[in-house]
């Protein structure tokens, strides 16, 4: 009788090694730990929230905790990190956007982002006293949204949206009170709301009328129309 061939496995058939095992559970404490820290900060803010609560939240010891990070001070770094990742991503995905198409983008990913990680701008004064990085950040932030607007304004005079004669000096304004202006969006969400709980459909009406800032520089009549109807459907 022949000799059985030897039964071998493919590598995704054998168990897991003890080496595989612990990176992935490193890898999902860590960012079960992050997701259960933007869910308080969001709900309580910044500084109510302790480590302590964050474990409790996750279900984990507080040593487990700091197995993955030193303290709060880092927990909020790392989701500020990610924050600036997937602004970046989108940034660049909107790159050649006119500014109808660029209004759309906003009004759908760009908000979901902000309200995703609606801490850092609900909180953002508690946020920049915790570490002297949190001001680098934000500074970095503050330099590519401005640099980000600049191009978008650009690709709108360019594709015949905004009128042709505006100056580099003009569009950088336009964009620094836009830049001030969504820095505001929570707040003047908050008020119009008139209470301390609102909604992410909120924030999305009060980021709509941002860009009836744009409406005097829109080249045609009708697609002035058709910009004021995108920011009236908000």
């Amino acid at each position: 009788m022949a000799a059985k061939a030897p039964i071998t496995l493919a590598a995704k058939d054998l168990p897991p090694s003890k080496e595989r095992r612990a990176r992935h559970s490193y890898g999902s404490n860590r960012q079960q730990i992050l997701d259960a820290a933007l869910r308080l900060f969001n709900d309580q803010g910044v500084g109510p929230v302790s480590t302590n609560h964050i474990s409790a939240e996750v279900g984990i010891s507080p040593g487990n905790l700091y197995y993955h990070f030193r303290n709060k001070e880092d927990i909020v770094w790392a989701l500020l990190q990610n924050l600036l990742g997937e602004l970046r991503l989108h940034f660049e995905s909107a790159s050649e956007l006119d500014l109808a198409e660029l209004l759309g983008w906003l009004m759908g990913n760009g908000v979901d982002i902000m309200w995703r990680y609606r801490f850092v701008f609900e909180d953002r004064a508690t946020v920049g006293r915790l570490d002297r990085r949190f001001a680098t950040v934000a500074h970095v932030f503050h330099r590519e949204f401005l640099a980000q607007v600049e191009d978008r304004i650009s690709v709108s005079v360019t594709k015949g949206w905004l009128v042709a004669d505006l100056g580099r000096e003009h569009i950088r304004s336009i964009a620094a009170i836009t830049w001030i202006i969504v820095q505001g969006v929570f707040d003047y969400a908050r008020n119009d709301a008139a209470t301390e709980s609102i909604t992410k459909d909120d924030v999305r009406r009060a980021y709509a009328l941002m860009f009836n800032l744009y409406l005097p520089y829109v080249a045609t009549d009708e697609r002035r129309t058709a910009l004021d109807a995108i920011v009236r459907r908000a």
